[in-house]
């Protein structure tokens, strides 16, 4: 009867890297212990073998092979092997591609501040630096005492005086008007009993320029009856010129034409003359409170001069022979040329 061979059972796959090699190794360790007992059953079935006969002429071989029988129960497990030696370790596989991902995490607390740092050495003084150029030398002062002649300040850069201190002592000076400001003061009483008009204080050389002028006049009469008119003349040329002389009068409630130098309880009015042309009198008022009495007028305005010449202040009483009337000394001059 023919002997049906036992269907082996399937080997394990290979294993595909270090990961599976240990299940691998268990199948397959599996798979041997069933095919030991597969062989051992299969031995025991076909009973012991007897001495060999003669070897006859060999046949045509003949091979059957039966179906497969179903597979038997397995076998008690096999007596673990020996160890094997480690087999060698294989060659290192080629990395494989890096895969990296970036997040971007909430930021954290601050941290507590740390320590304060060590101050520093400190550094070397630098060295001074150079000395700036001199500055423009400034205007130089000059105080002469000299009657006349005394001159407040002259810029380096012109002869001729910026500020001019002019005392008068007679009815005319020598002393040419300064380039800006002019203090004129009269040092003589100048007296006169006519009506028509002569020149009372000089101011010479007043160069082309806008100015401001203001005379302070202290005058008096011979006769209390007698008043006392006022007006500018000049030597050059002039675009401009506009003046007003004002003095307190008697008039409380309307004008009276009246000097009068005296205080009371009464508020008394202030009246004046003007003009707007050189020439051109300016009054007379028509008598003062009290003969050779000290009165006060102002006389102000404006010129403007387009060529030299001489500014002329002119008083004369206010009707021929009817008495004396004087423009004393103490009176004066501010001159400001301000364009």
């Amino acid at each position: 009867m023919a002997t049906k061979l036992p269907t082996l059972p399937t080997l394990p796959s290979p294993p595909r890297d270090a990961a599976e090699f240990k299940v691998w190794a268990e199948k397959l360790t599996v798979h041997l212990q069933r095919l030991y007992r597969m062989l051992a059953k299969a031995v025991e079935e076909a009973g012991g073998s007897g001495a060999p006969g003669a070897q006859g002429v060999s046949g045509v071989a003949n091979f059957l092979v039966g179906e497969a029988g179903a597979d038997g129960e397995p076998g008690p497990p096999g007596r673990d092997g020996a160890a094997g030696a480690p087999g060698a370790t294989g060659n290192t596989g080629a990395l494989g591609p890096a895969v990296f991902m970036l997040g971007e995490g909430e930021t954290g607390q601050e941290g507590p501040p740390g320590p304060a740092g060590a101050t520093g050495a400190t550094g070397a003084t630098g060295a001074d630096g150079a000395a700036g150029a001199a500055g423009a030398t400034g205007p130089t002062l000059v105080l002469d005492e000299t009657p006349n002649e005394e001159v407040l300040l002259y810029p380096p850069d012109s002869p001729e005086p910026w500020v001019q201190r002019i005392v008068q002592a007679s009815g005319s000076t020598d002393n040419a008007a300064g380039r800006f400001i002019t203090l004129e003061r009269l040092d003589v009483d100048v007296d006169t009993t006519s009506s028509a008009f002569g020149t009372t204080i000089q101011t010479r050389d007043v160069l082309p320029g806008t100015y401001t002028f203001d005379y302070f006049i202290i005058w008096n009469t011979g006769t209390a009856g007698t008043g006392i008119k006022f007006q500018l003349d000049f030597s050059g040329t002039l675009s401009k010129v506009a003046a007003t002389w004002i003095y307190q009068t008697t008039g409380t409630a309307a004008a009276s034409g009246a000097a009068d130098q005296v205080t009371t309880t009464t508020a008394q009015l202030i009246e004046g003359w003007s003009c707007r042309n050189l020439t051109s009198a300016m009054g007379p008022c028509i008598s003062a409170d009290t003969a050779s009495a000290r009165m006060l007028a102002r006389c102000y305005g404006v010129l403007v001069v387009t060529a030299a010449g001489n500014l002329n202040f002119q008083h004369a009483a206010e009707a021929a022979a009817a008495g004396t009337v004087t423009v004393e000394s103490g009176s004066s001059l501010v001159l400001h040329r301000i364009a």
